[in-house]
């Protein structure tokens, strides 16, 4: 979209000052996008006609069944669409519900333009959300919110989830779990270690489909010579005691593994064992990187 942090005059040449500019990210409705959530939100919900605008009345009255948030109709379509947009522009969760349902409705040229141009104005506002189409392509057509991370990186795990196979579903859908509007931190790291299984279970243990990760790593630790990878590890084919490529492969399969404490019962305590935002983000970073490993080729059986 050519889209760059704008530093103002004032602030360029100070680097603490500027850092806001091309630093910070707003979490929330901060005002500088008060108006733009607002826009959008009008523009989602109301279409230009001959006498002003004509309101959605099907799409409003789906936004108080889904999101449960009624609205007075008592005056009109026109107050009760006023009446939505002001309470959502006070309620910064509400306001990020409203525009993440009614980026997802999709289906027209027009909302895929819009969803486009609210993606541009919130990376030039600096927020912490961004827009994603549904589809993990450039096709505006169904959308959603998503916490903005690194764009190089989102640009990989969309590349790997697009070229997965099967295992694309479960990575997208562990995506979205952790940087979605609503995470859920377990449900990510659940799906992230389905999609190495997916990914992984045809090479390690393909007369087994219902082999989970843990009996692949246990296959890789004890027959590591029916294995190779593209990369050849200091401990490849030396008597040495430095570590191979399959086995920094395997061990990071056991670093998925092991770290999904929430797996079991806790039966030693009485509180909830429950992920971290940071370990589910965590865990999505290891699968992306095993499943790319496996489905790509780069390590493979032996005969």
């Amino acid at each position: 979209m050519g889209i760059r942090a704008f530093i103002p005059l004032s602030k360029r040449n100070n680097p603490t000052a500027s850092a806001e500019f091309t630093q910070t990210l707003f979490e929330g409705i901060p005002e500088h996008l008060r108006t733009t959530f607002a826009h959008f939100l009008f523009g989602s919900l109301a279409e230009p006609s001959i006498y002003g605008s004509e309101i959605d009345v099907a799409g409003l009255q789906q936004v108080e069944r889904q999101l449960r948030r009624p609205v007075d109709w008592s005056s009109g379509a026109h107050e009760a669409l006023d009446q939505l947009v002001n309470q959502a522009i006070n309620d910064p969760d509400f306001c990020l519900d409203l525009v993440d349902h009614q980026l997802q409705r999709g289906g027209t040229y027009e909302r895929a333009e819009r969803a486009e141009a609210l993606e541009e104005a919130l990376l030039e506002g600096g927020s912490a959300w961004t827009v994603v189409p549904l589809d993990g392509t450039n096709n505006w057509h169904g959308s959603r919110l998503e916490r903005r991370v690194d764009q190089a990186y989102a640009g990989q795990a969309q590349h790997v989830a697009a070229a997965a196979g099967r295992a694309g579903p479960h990575l997208r859908d562990a995506w979205t779990s952790v940087y979605g509007r609503t995470p859920n931190p377990s449900h990510a790291y659940s799906q992230a270690i389905k999609a190495v299984e997916v990914a992984a279970g045809p090479v390690v243990t393909p007369n087994d489909s219902l082999a989970t990760l843990g009996k692949m790593i246990g296959e890789l630790k004890n027959q590591p010579g029916r294995f190779v990878s593209v990369l050849r590890g200091a401990g490849d084919g030396q008597a040495r005691g430095d570590i191979s490529a399959v086995e920094i492969i395997r061990l990071s399969m056991q670093l998925l593994w092991t770290s999904q404490h929430d797996r079991h019962g806790n039966f030693d305590s009485d509180q909830p064992i429950s992920v971290s935002q940071q370990e589910a983000e965590s865990a999505v970073a290891v699968a992306v990187d095993l499943v790319a490993q496996f489905n790509g080729g780069w390590i493979r059986r032996v005969s």
